[in-house]
């Protein structure tokens, strides 16, 4: 009789139940290799097993204070801090903002300026036609053939 999963193509092997979250991985000895030394009772498992990622440090404890006063004191040293950052972060940065600030007033400047300029030409025409009387120019169209 054929049992479910009795058919194992050639190469293929059954994987070894077991926890793999707390089981160390298991290297295969190949022929010629002597066979592990026991460990005894009292021996450490070093070995690296699925969650385990390395040796590492304890997390850091934090205080948290309860009275108005010391939360006042935290966060004005927590502002500190972070002013300290951000200016540790811009001072080697300034020459280039400023330079890039003011350009970017000078391109808003420049574009206020034609757009207004135009305006204001057309303004200083008109006064100019009324002055003297003279018809507003007209749009000449031709057409070319």
């Amino acid at each position: 009789m054929i049992a479910p999963g009795s058919f194992k193509p050639f190469g293929v092997r059954r994987a070894r139940k077991r926890t793999l979250a707390y089981t160390p991985w298991r290297r295969r000895r190949s022929r010629g290799q002597a066979k592990p030394v026991a460990r005894s009772a009292g021996a450490v498992n070093h070995e690296i097993v699925l969650f385990d990622h390395g040796p590492c440090e304890f997390p850091v404890a934090v205080v948290v204070p309860h009275d108005s006063r010391s939360q006042l004191q935290t966060l004005a040293g927590d502002l500190r801090t972070w002013l300290t950052t951000q200016w540790r972060w811009l001072r080697p940065r300034t020459v280039p903002l400023i330079v890039a600030a003011l350009g970017m007033v000078a391109v808003l400047g420049s574009a206020d300026y034609l757009r207004h300029e135009h305006a204001h030409r057309r303004a200083q025409v008109d006064a100019v036609m009324l002055r003297t009387g003279a018809p507003p120019p007209r749009a000449v169209v031709r057409i070319f053939k």
